[in-house]
């Protein structure tokens, strides 16, 4: 939105893609740590499983 007014390309298809590349640009600036689910303190309850 700018001056309330709908920008070309924020929407259908083009933003999908466009809000992928952020999502995916973000997580790379991210540790390598964050991904992997550890033991800990979780926000919520968790339960673990042992397969």
């Amino acid at each position: 939105m700018k001056n309330g007014e709908l920008l070309p390309g924020w929407t259908g298809h083009e933003g999908v893609v466009r809000a992928r590349q952020r999502h995916a640009d973000t997580m790379a600036e991210l540790p390598g740590v964050v991904n992997r689910l550890q033991r800990g303190e979780p926000a919520i309850p968790t339960i673990y499983e042992e397969n």
